[in-house]
C-alpha cells in the first residue's frame, strides 16, 4: 500500500505504530524482567521452571539478566536508523553499542558454553570493523 509520510493517514498510523512498537518491545521487555527478577522465589515449580527456561537455560547459573542486555543492545541496534539519518551517526551509534557489548561479554562470560562465548565475542568484534 501507498502512504506518504505527514499525510492524515500517515499521521493516524503513527499512534497505532508507536503502540505496537510499545506493547511488542518494551512490555515484553518488562515480563522479562519481572520474570528473572520473581526466579528465585518461584523456581521449585515445575511450571515456572517450563515457562521461563529460554531465560535462564543459555547462560551461566547467575546470569539471566544477559537476555535483558542481549534485547537491549539489539533494540538499540535496530533503532539506529529511526534515530539518525546520516550514515556516519549510524555508524557511530552502532560502533559505540558494539563496543561497549563486547568488553562486558568478555569480562562476564555470561553464555553456558566457552565456544558460544568466544563465537558472540569474535561476531561482534568482526560487525564493528565490517
Amino acid at each position: 500500500p501507498q502512504l506518504l509520510c505527514y499525510e492524515a493517514d500517515w499521521s493516524a498510523l503513527v499512534g497505532v505504530g508507536s503502540l505496537g512498537i510499545f506493547v511488542y518491545c518494551l512490555v515484553a521487555l518488562a515480563l522479562m524482567i519481572i520474570a528473572i527478577w520473581q526466579a528465585p522465589r518461584y523456581y521449585h515449580y515445575v511450571t515456572y521452571r517450563f515457562a521461563t527456561k529460554f531465560l535462564f537455560v543459555r547462560f551461566r547459573t547467575g546470569y539471566a539478566y544477559w537476555s535483558v542486555i542481549l534485547l537491549l543492545k539489539a533494540l538499540a541496534i535496530s533503532m539506529t536508523s529511526v534515530m539518525f539519518s546520516d550514515a556516519v551517526s549510524q555508524f557511530m551509534w552502532t560502533n559505540w553499542i558494539l563496543s561497549a557489548y563486547v568488553p562486558a561479554t568478555a569480562a562476564f562470560m555470561p553464555w553456558r558454553s566457552l565456544p558460544v562465548a568466544f563465537a558472540d565475542i569474535v561476531t561482534h568484534v568482526a560487525l564493528s570493523y565490517a
